[in-house]
């Protein structure tokens, strides 16, 4: 049975049998509901860009368990070509959206939390500008991240260090961090 199958699915070309293979690398973990979206899209996105685009509607339902796969059917949001829009699609029925001007009360009151290393911080700041400012340019959208990176600082030297000399990237922020950190632990030993 599987040899016919097999037949069935190659596909003569320049009369050389091709057979149509899987993607070559593993599937996403399958969305449920609470899951966090951004990361199972992204990577359900990556994972479809291998599959023939005839087969992207059927994949892509066989990624999104339960009740997300009942909304989703529910919703007719796969009943169009799979396109870039269709992961927009998914997220709004599929992710409880809260009201604009709460992600940026969220965003504008986010402080580095007292045992939170600052990498750990500016990568929350991250997600949150992204639900914040969905439709803003990505070199504006980490402005906005540093900004708040140098208002919500906590380690008393290292903030000093952000409001007399503000760092002109996140990364150099996160330089500037490391660096201090580095001096201080030479300071205490």
């Amino acid at each position: 049975m599987q040899r016919i199958l097999t037949l069935l699915s190659s596909v003569i070309h320049s009369g050389i049998v091709r057979t149509q293979s899987a993607p070559s690398v593993p599937p996403p973990e399958k969305f449920h509901m609470g899951d966090d979206f951004h990361r199972w899209a992204r990577a359900a996105q990556d994972y479809i860009e291998l599959v023939p685009p005839s087969d992207r509607r059927i994949v892509l339902l066989s990624l999104i368990e339960g009740e997300a796969n009942d909304i989703v059917r529910d919703e007719g949001v796969l009943d169009a070509p799979i396109t870039p829009e269709t992961f927009q699609r998914l997220r709004d029925c599929l992710t409880d959206r809260l009201h604009a001007a709460e992600f940026i009360h969220q965003f504008q009151t986010r402080i580095q939390l007292p045992s939170e290393r600052l990498t750990s911080f500016v990568r929350a700041l991250r997600r949150l500008a992204v639900e914040t400012f969905p439709d803003t340019d990505p070199i504006d959208r980490d402005a906005k991240v540093l900004t708040q990176i140098l208002v919500g600082t906590r380690d008393p030297p290292v903030r000093r260090r952000f409001l007399l000399s503000p760092p002109p990237t996140v990364a150099a922020a996160l330089d500037t961090a490391s660096n201090r950190s580095r001096l201080y632990s030479v300071a205490t030993n």
